[in-house]
């Protein structure tokens, strides 16, 4: 497996499974140093995204966004509001 595009690497994977060449000289170390670099990348931006869509719906309950929850007196964000929410934290990303 090499580092490149995810579609490249899928291929390459599925090509040595089929024709049983071994995945190059390292093996499944190979394996795990090619994919962790990605992983903590993609780790990274997930952390972002959600610790923002968490700070956007935070502000938009806190501005008034809200709706009553049914047989509560606890305030709600509404649909709307976390569409906001959503599209605040992609854009963030």
């Amino acid at each position: 497996m090499r580092l490149g595009h995810a579609f490249h690497n899928s291929r390459h994977f599925s090509h040595s499974l089929e024709t049983g060449v071994p995945l190059g000289l390292q093996g499944v170390l190979g394996l795990y140093k090619g994919a962790t670099p990605p992983a903590v990348g993609w780790a990274a931006i997930d952390s972002v995204l959600l610790g923002s869509l968490h700070n956007y719906r935070l502000f938009l309950v806190r501005h008034g966004m809200t709706e009553p929850t049914p047989g509560s007196a606890i305030e709600r964000l509404t649909l709307f509001g976390h569409g906001v929410a959503g599209l605040l934290a992609g854009c963030t990303r």
